[in-house]
């Protein structure tokens, strides 16, 4: 509703600037686009609620909704895994722990405390 508010606007004026023209959305195709969504929503549907009663793919009732599935290209397989990025890089190996604590006095004697 609104880009076609602009288009009106822009239809009304004498000589209406390019780059306004060129920003302004196709309305007709953004129709014919929600259109198309709205029967392939309706077709869903009616695929989801035909199966609801089918318990078994040798039913059948259930080729009907088979080719349907396949004309809407809705499957029952797993999306495909993305690929595993590149691994990363460890770092330097720090050094062994100690098993022990050390500590220094007052009078500069190390005290070593385990743990």
């Amino acid at each position: 509703m609104q880009e076609e508010n602009k288009i009106q606007e822009l239809l009304s004026m004498d000589d209406p600037p390019e780059a306004l023209l060129a920003s302004v959305a196709d309305v007709d195709q953004l129709k014919a686009d929600l259109i198309e969504a709205r029967e392939r929503l309706i077709q869903l549907n009616d695929l989801e609620d035909g199966l609801k009663s089918i318990k078994s793919a040798n039913n059948p009732d259930f080729e009907p909704f088979k080719h349907m599935a396949i004309m809407l290209g809705v499957g029952d397989e797993p999306p495909p895994k993305q690929a595993r990025g590149p691994k990363k890089v460890k770092g330097t190996k720090s050094a062994p722990r100690q098993p022990f604590l050390t500590f220094v006095s007052k009078d500069g004697i190390e005290i070593r405390v385990g743990r």
